[in-house]
């Protein structure tokens, strides 16, 4: 393995528990009785909870003005971080002097 390439493994390596370390924060954080508050200084607060897909926190507040039901879901753009990183680490591991290449261009040898 080249030095370049070693790089890149431990930047991905690193990116990836960057993020991983940001969800666990995120799930941390938004885990409590009172990480739902309605409003800001309200007294109304919901249920918080977890969603995979779009990943991170939610909020459900029940029987809000009557018998309506609200959730707060997270944004789609969630999505983007764990899409790079798979991508970065398919490319590390398709790329020029990488695993699956060194395969094949050994076989046509």
């Amino acid at each position: 393995m080249t030095r370049a390439r070693r790089t890149g493994w431990i930047l991905w390596l690193a990116a990836t528990l960057l993020w991983m370390a940001a969800l666990i924060a995120e799930r941390l954080v938004y885990s409590g009785p009172t990480s739902c508050e309605l409003a800001d200084g309200g007294s109304v607060f919901g249920e918080p909870g977890w969603s995979w897909v779009p990943l991170g926190h939610t909020c459900t507040w029940r029987n809000v003005g009557g018998a309506m039901t609200v959730v707060d879901q997270p944004p789609m753009m969630t999505l983007i971080p764990p899409v790079i990183l798979l991508l970065w680490g398919a490319s590390l591991m398709v790329g020029r002097s990488g695993w699956l290449w060194g395969r094949y261009r050994n076989r046509a040898e």
